[in-house]
């Protein structure tokens, strides 16, 4: 297995310890579900990318065979990852680790642009802050990335790999999607209950509302008619319609619900919630519930895959994806990802 770990000096101590035991951990990583089953693949063509905090690496995963094919060295505590639409490069936001290593330089956790054949870090962009989730525009013309302390959204040109606009939205921005004619962006913060709408062309704020308790995480439906959001203070999963801007349903969830998902199709949302280890099935639009199950110790991020339809949930609790089959309504294979499996990306040629 080829394992590319990059580590400027400056972060040696315990992190080295977390890389040496990522060499270790990585031929372990993947598995089959605990049934004893042989993983069969999601049989689709493509690789997901997992960034994988305290490790300073994120993983590559073969969607077709469900194996792990390396781990590749990015920016401290890597949380959120977008990738090129020619899955050249990978975008990685950077956070602080802990408060033994409180950064008194916006610099100081950039994101970064890692070629990914290489592995090598190409460039890291000084967003004015600590980075926390990154959304690729669909003609990945440009980078979208919340920095909390802007209470906002920085843009990067992905030519130039610069920041072009700083936009401010709201206090503790966080969780961010673009509609799937890149159009708008659509960006929540979770410090003051709202969702915020971007005009792509202007790069300005023309639409908020408020939304449920601690707007956490965004799922947007193919057709760009829906956004579904998770309130994970008032553990809630709320609908709103695009156009006009406007709940439609909301739906009581798990406790503490962090990550959603959204079919390919578009008929059934998908709910992590961390508070009390829950799965949940909604259908779309209306929120009805089809389906719940506990689910490891801290299923926090999800994304749903077109093509395979499969669901995948990182658990950074338990160090593992679960993959999820909406047809069977089960965890029908898992995989080993070491110490804390964060935002998925994936790339899927021709998708």
């Amino acid at each position: 297995m080829n394992i590319i770990i990059k580590t400027p000096l400056r972060y040696f101590g315990k992190p080295l310890i977390l890389f040496l035991l990522v060499i270790l951990f990585l031929p372990l990583m993947t598995s089959a579900h605990e049934s004893g089953e042989t993983a069969q693949g999601g049989g689709e063509k493509g690789i997901l990318f997992i960034a994988m905090g305290p490790s300073n690496n994120f993983a590559m995963i073969d969607i077709a065979t469900e194996k792990v094919m390396k781990a590749v060295a990015g920016p401290v505590n890597p949380h959120g990852i977008a990738v090129t639409p020619d899955g050249k490069y990978a975008y990685l936001t950077s956070r602080n680790p802990g408060k033994k290593k409180k950064s008194t330089q916006a610099g100081d956790f950039p994101v970064s642009v890692v070629e990914i054949d290489s592995g090598q870090i190409k460039t890291t962009i000084n967003v004015g802050g600590e980075s926390h989730h990154v959304w690729m525009s669909p003609d990945g013309k440009q980078v979208y990335v919340t920095v909390p302390s802007v209470e906002g959204v920085v843009v990067i040109d992905t030519v130039m790999n610069q920041v072009v606009k700083t936009i401010e939205t709201g206090f503790k921005a966080n969780s961010i999607v673009t509609s799937p004619d890149g159009k708008f962006i659509y960006v929540v913060n979770k410090g003051d209950d709202t969702l915020s709408v971007i005009d792509r062309g202007t790069l300005k704020v023309i639409k908020s509302i408020i939304t449920g308790k601690g707007p956490d995480h965004l799922a947007i439906s193919p057709d760009g008619k829906y956004i579904s959001l998770t309130a994970s203070y008032a553990n809630e999963v709320w609908m709103l319609k695009t156009d006009p801007l406007k709940m439609v349903a909301k739906a009581p969830v798990g406790k503490g619900p962090h990550g959603i998902a959204v079919s390919s199709d578009g008929k059934e949302v998908f709910v992590a919630s961390r508070g009390d280890a829950t799965f949940s099935v909604f259908s779309g639009p209306d929120l009805k519930k089809v389906h719940s199950m506990k689910l490891g110790k801290g299923p926090g991020h999800v994304k749903a895959l077109p093509g395979n339809g499969y669901v995948y949930i990182n658990d950074e609790v338990e160090f593992r994806t679960y993959i999820y089959d909406p047809t069977s309504r089960k965890v029908i294979h898992t995989i080993y990802l070491w110490p804390e499996p964060h935002e998925t990306a994936f790339w899927i040629p021709g998708k």
